[in-house]
């Protein structure tokens, strides 16, 4: 997980919000400072909190935790200590994205759609989750090297990743 990984799942809101602080600024101009402030409310509404919780549970799933993945094995690096698994490991690998993003069309109408993870399930029980915080084109990654594991695709409004037990670290 890169700092220009995480620019990068901003960019929509970063855009957005510079367009809506430049229609402030012109607004304050005209209109009166309450209702400039009352058409602020569903700017953060709509699209800064979701981004910010997706990013924060984003951020707390992936922290410390490296993938290594090629089309034998792939290694899981957390907190300096790793662990290697064959990809005949994987039991199935599911992909939660919002529909858009799952169709992959370019229309995008909240930022927080650039936003997915996989869930790794493995054959002993485990499951691994890897965010879109980690690589930006993560599903293309599990797809070209797990290209024998059955791969489920599910579509999610607004995909919240679950923290797992690394207990496999210990």
């Amino acid at each position: 997980m890169t700092f220009w990984n995480q620019m990068h799942a901003l960019f929509d809101l970063i855009l957005i919000s510079c367009l809506y602080f430049g229609f402030w600024i012109f607004s304050l101009e005209v209109l009166s400072p309450k209702f400039v402030l009352y058409l602020g409310l569903p700017f953060l509404v709509i699209f800064a909190v979701p981004v910010i919780i997706i990013h924060l549970n984003y951020y707390f799933v992936s922290a410390k935790t490296v993938y290594d993945i090629n089309d034998q094995y792939f290694v899981v690096i957390y907190k300096n200590k790793s662990v290697k698994y064959n990809i005949a490991d994987i039991e199935k690998a599911t992909i939660v994205m919002t529909p858009n993003k799952l169709s992959d069309s370019a229309v995008r109408s909240f930022p927080f759609e650039n936003y997915y993870y996989i869930k790794l399930q493995l054959i002993d029980g485990k499951v691994l989750i890897m965010t879109s915080l980690q690589s930006r084109k993560i599903d293309k990654i599990v797809k070209d090297h797990f290209k024998e594991i059955e791969i489920v695709k599910i579509k999610n409004i607004f995909p919240l990743a679950k923290k797992v037990d690394l207990s496999l670290f210990k």
